[in-house]
């Protein structure tokens, strides 16, 4: 197989070795319960069958929560901050850093940066954060504003210049229905733009999330293109959803060091999403990359 020119072990196998890293896990801080985000309409216009929403989510407990992360074999959740134009509202970093106060170890943070202030503003954010061990990434949603075309606009090539020379990785989130739910164009998700971004800042390290679904074959020619951009499909490497077939092969085949795990809670349950991404039967060396190792060389863990 073609995994096993870059990952070492490809014996099957499906135990991990050590608990799972999600990359895009939202948990029910007050910042996301008073949002779309833990709303019963969102949750069922995403709903699969054989994922029941987790009862976290339902009662927005944050202890029930950690409980179903371990029975999932979950050991730390990437919470990645939202600062985003109406109607997805923004989520306070002092929030996520009270979060990971409380929880030491069991949540990893993004802080989301308001890029429709400006370039700016969005600059000061960031050197704010600057030094901060617990800060792991910066995340932004440029396409979601009418202030830039894409996620390759040059007034946002300040804020990837520093977070290259912080070594900070960036999250861009891009997916049809997130598109949708904005009153900006489709068009702006395109994950083609991300390569003027990758070529111009290869020292910088892009985590696209929901891994521009259902442009799949798109984002994985950009990824296979551009060594420094990472796919994370979360849940659209279930296999219910159509073009899941992609991500897994590209998993096996091509991108085996850049393909990361995500759950999408709350609209998908922990240990469910774990065993869907079980089910493709990966090899246990990707399983194990795919899990944990390839989130934390992302991260410099």
């Amino acid at each position: 197989m073609g995994i096993c020119r870059e990952v070492d072990g490809c014996k099957g196998g499906l135990t991990m070795a050590a608990g799972a890293i999600d990359m895009r896990l939202r948990p029910p801080v007050e910042g996301w319960k008073n949002s779309r985000m833990f709303s019963a309409a969102s949750f069922d216009y995403l709903a699969l069958e054989g994922f029941a929403r987790s009862p976290s989510a339902v009662q927005g407990s944050l202890d029930m929560l950690i409980a179903e992360m371990d029975e999932a074999q979950i050991e730390s959740g990437v919470v990645m901050g939202r600062q985003s134009p109406p109607p997805f509202g923004h989520i306070r970093n002092e929030e996520l850093l009270s979060l990971q106060a409380a929880y030491p170890g069991r949540f990893l943070i993004w802080a989301g940066v308001n890029v429709d202030g400006g370039t700016d503003a969005a600059l000061k954010q960031i050197r704010r954060l600057e030094g901060s061990p617990v800060i792991k990434g910066i995340s932004i949603e440029p396409t979601l504003s009418a202030g830039y075309v894409h996620a390759a606009d040059e007034k946002l090539f300040p804020i990837y210049e520093l977070c290259a020379n912080l070594g900070l990785p960036v999250n861009v989130t891009l997916s049809a229905p997130l598109q949708l739910a904005s009153p900006e164009p489709m068009e702006k998700m395109h994950p083609h733009h991300l390569v003027k971004v990758a070529k111009a800042f290869p020292r910088l390290s892009i985590h696209v999330g929901h891994a521009a679904w259902p442009l799949n074959r798109e984002m994985i020619a950009v990824a296979v293109s551009c060594p420094n951009i990472w796919v994370s499909p979360d849940q659209y490497l279930i296999s219910k959803f159509p073009g899941s077939e992609d991500f897994a092969k590209a998993a096996l085949h091509l991108l085996p060091r850049r393909v990361l795990f995500g759950s999408c809670y709350p609209f998908k349950p922990l240990k469910e999403s774990v065993n869907a991404y079980k089910a493709w039967g990966f090899p246990a060396a990707l399983q194990e990359a795919i899990f944990r190792g390839n989130a934390q060389r992302l991260m410099n863990l």
